[in-house]
């Protein structure tokens, strides 16, 4: 894995997209969800080899089956856009939810903005602020932002609304 973000990344040695997605192959194969997921990631851009969102979506969810909340997330990201399958929205939320659930900073933020809107789950503020809390406990900035804007300057009616939502 080291190896293939050395070369991903250009340190120290020229970025070799090839080589890169090679490392992450053998990581892959030996079983690391970082590697499973890495190669996903490489077939969602095409980077070291031809773009394929389907091809992309299945190494997902090969490193999904093992617990990482990235591939999760991917997967949200696949569903809900129609990238590589059927737009699912239900199975969308699903990952997300999985995501956040697993403590990704990023998921819970984006769970928290869904049920802040409405989108694809019912509008709820105390989830919303629950799902920007734990991202903001990660130092997750846009939910920091996110958790201020919502909570607004302090006034006796947000104090009440925040007892509420504890």
């Amino acid at each position: 894995m080291a190896l293939g973000r050395i070369y991903a990344s250009g340190l120290g040695v020229p970025v070799d997209e090839r080589r890169a997605f090679e490392y992450f192959h053998r990581a892959a194969h030996l079983g690391s969800d970082n590697g499973i997921r890495e190669v996903g990631n490489a077939y969602a851009v095409g980077f070291g080899v031809p773009q394929s969102a389907a091809v992309a979506l299945d190494w997902f969810r090969r490193a999904a089956e093992l617990g990482d909340p990235e591939a999760m997330l991917s997967l949200y990201d696949s569903y809900a856009k129609g990238s590589g399958v059927t737009t699912d929205k239900d199975t969308a939320i699903s990952w997300l939810r999985k995501a956040a659930d697993r403590g990704n900073a990023n998921a819970n933020y984006r769970l928290g903005l869904a049920y802040l809107t409405g989108t694809d789950v019912g509008k709820d503020r105390v989830a919303a602020k629950r799902h920007f809390e734990v991202a903001s406990a990660k130092n997750f900035a846009p939910a920091e932002l996110a958790l201020k804007t919502m909570l607004g300057p302090a006034s006796p009616s947000v104090a009440v609304v925040n007892e509420q939502d504890e």
